[in-house]
């Protein structure tokens, strides 16, 4: 994770959403930001203005475990 990359419209983000902790896809709309999950069985998370967002960091590089 890169604290210090802005996030751009397209980059996967760790942030907190009202206190709750989530890593999504962030998509900026005209008068809000989605949150997109990567599994389909979730629905992505509206961020209207005022809502609590703090975006903790870019999400740069991803190691997984291959059986």
């Amino acid at each position: 994770m890169d604290r210090a990359a802005a996030p751009d419209n397209g980059c996967i983000v760790v942030v907190a959403v009202n206190g709750e902790y989530t890593v999504k896809r962030l998509r900026r709309g005209p008068d809000c930001i989605w949150l997109d999950p990567a599994n389909h069985l979730y629905q992505p998370i509206r961020v209207s203005i005022g809502e609590d967002l703090h975006v903790f960091g870019v999400v740069k590089h991803a190691i997984h475990t291959l059986r």
